[in-house]
C-alpha cells in the first residue's frame, strides 16, 4: 500500500515539473523547485527520475517551530532546576542532586525522560542546563540527577 502512494505522490510531483517546464517551453533560464517534506526518499526519487547531478538537489532544513518551542520549555525548567536547588543548597540534611520528580513532579520527569531519549534533544538539555550553572549525573542504574555545578 506504502509503495503505491509513494509512486503517485512521485508520479504527481513530476506532471507538476513537467507542466511548469511546458509553460516555458522556449525559456532556458533555471527552474528552482521546492518541496517541503520530512522524507529524504522523494528527493532521492526524484533526482533519480530526472537524472540530476546531487550538486543540483539541496536539501536544507526550514525553521523547526517544536524545536524552538522545546528549548523554551527547556530553558524555563532549566530556571527552575536552579532556583529549586538553590533553595536547598546550604541545608545539610538535603542531597546536593535532584531528581527531576522533586523539582517539577512528574510532568517534568515524564517531559525530561521523554526528550532525554532523543539525542539531539539530550545535547541541547545538557547545554541550556549547563548555561544556568547545572549538570545532569546519571548513576550506573541510568537515573539522572540534577545538581548545581558549583556544589559537586
Amino acid at each position: 500500500m506504502q509503495a503505491i502512494f509513494d509512486e503517485l505522490v512521485l508520479a504527481d510531483l513530476m506532471q507538476i515539473i513537467h507542466r511548469s517546464s511546458i509553460r516555458n517551453i522556449n525559456d532556458n533560464s533555471i527552474v528552482n523547485i521546492y518541496l517541503y517534506t520530512y522524507r529524504k526518499e522523494w528527493l532521492d526519487m526524484l533526482q533519480i527520475a530526472f537524472s540530476l547531478p546531487p550538486s543540483n538537489v539541496h536539501n536544507s532544513k526550514l525553521q523547526d517551530l517544536s524545536l524552538d518551542k522545546f528549548i523554551e520549555k527547556c530553558t524555563q525548567w532549566a530556571e527552575n532546576s536552579k532556583e529549586y536547588a538553590l533553595k536547598y543548597e546550604g541545608d545539610l540534611f538535603s542531597f546536593p542532586t535532584h531528581t527531576a520528580y522533586e523539582i517539577g513532579g512528574r510532568s517534568f520527569k515524564d517531559w525530561f525522560n521523554s526528550n532525554w531519549q532523543k539525542q539531539e534533544r539530550q545535547e541541547i538539555l545538557k547545554e541550556i542546563f549547563s548555561k544556568q550553572g547545572m549538570d545532569i549525573e546519571i548513576n550506573e542504574k541510568g537515573y539522572k540527577s540534577i545538581y548545581l555545578k558549583e556544589v559537586c
